[in-house]
């Protein structure tokens, strides 16, 4: 009886772990949404939330910016947009690490996709983005 109760505890645990890692999971796809539209609509606000104040990112053009840099960057010309798609995130306890491509268009300009990884902390309950690293694809 004992064997089994202690078998059943421990499936509990698992599936209980499983279960906040999809939860959290679906957080992050959200917030990688929630921060394209935010950079979109120029929302600084937004953005100095979601980023750790150690956030660093290195562009595609391999700048390396700091969050300060980040957030004050000028929002997405008038009619451009940005999509993303297959995107992918690993936990890993109290990181994530997310994958995809962020497909650009601006009037004007030639469509660019950019492979990017970022990496998220959670500290207390919120997830916060710490690194970006972007690379452009060859079309």
């Amino acid at each position: 009886m004992r064997t089994s109760f202690r078998t059943f505890f421990a499936l509990a645990l698992v599936l209980a772990s499983l279960s906040a890692h999809a939860d959290d999971a679906a957080t992050i796809k959200a917030l990688e949404q929630q921060w394209i539209d935010a950079v979109g609509r120029g929302d600084r606000v937004f953005v100095d939330k979601l980023l750790h104040p150690a956030y660093v990112n290195t562009t595609m053009r391999g700048q390396v910016r700091d969050k300060a840099t980040t957030v004050a960057a000028p929002p997405l010309p008038k009619g451009a947009t940005q999509t993303l798609r297959n995107v992918q995130v690993r936990m890993h306890g109290n990181v994530a690490v997310v994958t995809g491509i962020n497909d650009y268009r601006a009037p004007g300009a030639q469509p660019l996709s950019v492979a990017y990884t970022d990496v998220y902390l959670k500290e207390g309950n919120a997830w916060r983005v710490i690194s970006t690293q972007e690379s452009v694809r060859s079309p």
